[in-house]
């Protein structure tokens, strides 16, 4: 069986100035809002969102393999990082 796929969200309180389209989620664990990525949204059915808190303090996600990006969530941070829309990856 597989391990459920753990999206980790970073806090409404902790960052005043999410990324561009970013919704509000809740944590499946201690229902904190957190911002969600627009690239996160088509994984939304599948994953199980958890606030970066709740994911450091439990030592099970912790020992986990970092699973990399979901499609699409590095090019928009890329994008965010420049300010820019129209980034093409190589």
């Amino acid at each position: 069986m597989n391990d459920p796929i753990i999206l980790v969200c970073i806090p409404v309180r902790s960052m005043h100035d999410p990324i561009t389209g970013a919704t509000i989620i809740r944590c499946t664990r201690c229902d904190e809002e957190c911002w969600l990525a627009p690239s996160s949204l088509p994984a939304l059915s599948s994953v199980t969102v958890i606030c970066s808190p709740c994911a450091f303090a439990d030592q099970q996600v912790l020992m986990r393999d970092f699973g990399g990006f979901l499609p699409g969530q590095l090019e928009e941070l890329i994008r965010e990082l420049k300010g820019t829309t129209d980034i093409t990856l190589q």
